[in-house]
């Protein structure tokens, strides 16, 4: 039995289901952002934003095992900035914003750790 084909399929099958929860989850986000009256309306502008911060922050954490790509670690971070201060260009400065923006960002680091083996 060829075990590297083996080991291949393991990690399609676990990256297949995250991308089924993650897809669920921006799905949602997107759906609360258009929502007017939801107290969820700010977390699901920022969750896009977050999560190329939180991606780009994690890579810094851990920056030894990413020192061969320094720059696309600096690119998820300034992706990440960049999408929230598009996303909300009228309110940028507004204290929801800049908490749902920092909340997700600190549970997307969490995220990656667990995804990665941390905790």
């Amino acid at each position: 039995m060829n075990h590297h084909a083996f080991s291949f399929a393991e990690g399609a099958l676990f990256w297949t289901v995250v991308a089924f929860i993650a897809g669920a989850v921006f799905g949602l986000g997107a759906f609360f952002a258009n929502q007017e009256n939801s107290k969820l309306k700010y977390f699901g502008m920022n969750l896009l934003p977050a999560v190329f911060t939180a991606e780009g922050v994690d890579n810094v954490i851990h920056i030894k095992d990413y020192s061969h790509m320094i720059p696309a670690v600096i690119m998820k971070i300034v992706i990440g900035v960049i999408l929230y201060l598009v996303v909300n260009r009228k309110d940028v400065i507004k204290l929801r914003n800049i908490i749902s923006y920092v909340v997700i960002t600190i549970f997307g680091i969490i995220g990656f750790t667990v995804l990665a083996g941390g905790i």
